[in-house]
């Protein structure tokens, strides 16, 4: 019996479990080291073949299923199968498996992003001080849309029931109404701009989204012909109004997927053509810009029969910035720890859920968090001027 085979023999009923067990519980660091003492006993000729591209790609590979990690490794080396194994490791209980950085964008930064891929968006302005929005509504009135609605950009929800969002019907009770929103706390995030929007007639109000649903390990899709409320409200009390649509990774969503999602969402007939080439390119958005989550709510009919995103919400995969020209993204509020932050620096699974939620409950009931690595980001943030920023239909 060659050493080689030794070697797999020794592989497969002692150090895979040993891997499993470290992959699932130890750090990252511990991993790559893993992944390095696995690449050299390989045969000389093959090490150079695979280093450099395990190493390079190992970070996203600790962000997927444990066991597929395994998997990767035992084909690397060319062992057999141990399911017994990989069983071991799915009766374990969920643990840490690393940081999920993430980059949650203000609405009118995932509003300029959607426009981007010819999403339809209601005409929109930033501004950051009263006069500014006067001078931004006085310009749509002059284009024949003297309403506006005034909207504070902070990145958290429940926006319009702490006063967020108000309705203005000409330039003066636009700046009135701005100068109220700007300097407000919603949930620990003061508002520094607010977004001087276009009124809409609104005749239905639908939810779209695409997102990583991390605890199916799957690409889904949710659509409800409930929009205009906070989603988890519709799946507490209306759940068959929720459509939940698994995506394909390799076959993407095209024209028929796209209308397969909004048929399932419940959205009338006459909705359905331009809701279907909308999420078409809400998935474009997704994948070409290493999105988590692509949401929009509400999605809207409008009264001369027009299907636009009134309101979005996008999250980055922050790991993927490298791949990207994201400067325009950087956070104008970066002196507040919160929103810097970005949403970037989610731990993984369920304590990392935990973590969220205890930050959620503090920052709601008017405490402040500690000091993190969520203040070093704001500390080296870029200001950028928020004025700067504009999106047109």
């Amino acid at each position: 019996m060659s050493a080689w085979v030794v070697w797999l023999f020794v592989l497969n009923t002692l150090l895979m479990p040993l891997v499993v067990q470290v992959l699932t519980e130890q750090a990252p660091a511990v991993a790559r080291w893993v992944v390095i003492f696995a690449v050299r006993l390989l045969p000389r000729d093959d090490r150079g073949r695979y280093r450099d591209e395990w190493l390079a790609e190992l970070d996203e590979m600790q962000r997927q299923n444990v066991s597929q990690l395994v998997a990767s490794l035992r084909i690397l080396l060319g062992a057999p199968s141990t399911g017994w194994a990989l069983r071991a490791r799915n009766r374990r209980q969920p643990s840490l498996a690393g940081v999920v950085r993430e980059r949650l964008l203000f609405e009118y930064q995932a509003k300029g992003l959607l426009a981007e891929y010819g999403v339809p968006v209601p005409t929109g302005k930033v501004a950051t001080t009263a006069q500014q929005a006067r001078a931004i509504a006085a310009e749509f009135a002059a284009y024949g849309s003297p309403a506006v609605v005034i909207k504070a950009q902070v990145k958290t929800g429940g926006r319009g029931k702490a006063g967020g969002v108000k309705l203005a019907s000409d330039a003066d009770e636009a700046a009135e109404k701005a100068s109220k929103i700007l300097g407000m706390d919603i949930k620990g995030h003061t508002v520094h701009s607010v977004l001087v929007v276009e009124d809409v007639d609104i005749a239905q109000k639908y939810y779209l989204s695409f997102f990583i649903d991390r605890a199916e390990r799957t690409l889904l899709a949710m659509c409800s012909v409930e929009g205009g409320v906070e989603i988890e409200e519709v799946a507490r009390t209306k759940p068959e109004a929720l459509a939940r649509i698994p995506i394909d990774p390799l076959t993407g969503v095209d024209s028929a997927k796209a209308m397969e999602i909004v048929r399932a969402g419940g959205l009338p007939p006459e909705a359905l053509a331009g809701a279907a080439a909308l999420a078409e390119r809400l998935w474009a958005v997704f994948t070409d810009e290493d999105a988590t989550l692509v949401e929009v709510n509400p999605l809207v009919l409008t009264g001369d029969g027009r299907v636009i995103a009134l309101n979005a919400k996008v999250t980055l995969d922050d790991n993927a910035a490298f791949r990207h020209d994201w400067a325009g993204f950087a956070d104008p509020s970066a002196a507040d720890p919160i929103q810097a932050s970005s949403g970037a620096d989610r731990l993984a699974g369920p304590i990392g859920d935990n973590a969220h939620r205890c930050h959620r409950a503090v920052t709601g009931s008017g405490g402040w968090p500690a000091p993190t690595a969520v203040q070093a980001a704001a500390d080296n943030a870029t200001m950028t001027s928020a004025s700067q920023h504009a999106f047109r239909k």
